[in-house]
């Protein structure tokens, strides 16, 4: 079945970012929340998340979950087709390691909440890794 939504700037912008930050494109990101959220209804687990965490929690889990903009994620892609190509200029090649940068220190900044909130929660870094489906193909 294929369904069209209408969204607003913003939310389609949050849309790309979350899925950014999660490592799948917009498409299959807003699958997956759809299905988790019916999942939910179906099973009667519908209060909100953010009704289930203490406040320290929710401030950790938006740190998690605060990405790099979709403009930025797909100038890296760009950036990095080109050098893959060999077609890259001295410029641009200084601008993906700069890029390069700013997403090693957005990864290690979501690493540093991820182990705070498992502290929190007092359990292990890697289990609350792997509950969160944080670990990918390129995490491994």
């Amino acid at each position: 079945m294929s369904l069209t939504i209408e969204l607003g700037a913003d939310i389609e912008e949050e849309l790309h970012e979350q899925a950014a930050a999660a490592g799948v494109n917009a498409e299959t990101f807003a699958r997956e929340s759809i299905t988790d959220r019916l999942t939910k209804l179906r099973h009667g687990t519908t209060a909100s998340i953010e009704q289930r965490l203490s406040a320290e929690e929710s401030r950790l889990m938006q740190e998690i979950n605060r990405g790099l903009s979709e403009a930025t994620w797909k100038r890296h892609r760009e950036l990095n087709q080109r050098r893959r190509d060999e077609t890259i200029s001295p410029d641009e090649l200084s601008e993906l390691v700069s890029l390069n940068d700013l997403i090693e220190e957005y990864r290690v900044r979501r690493l540093r909440f991820v182990g705070e909130l498992a502290k929190l929660r007092g359990t292990t870094l890697d289990a609350l890794m792997t509950e969160m489906q944080l670990w990918g193909p390129s995490d491994v």
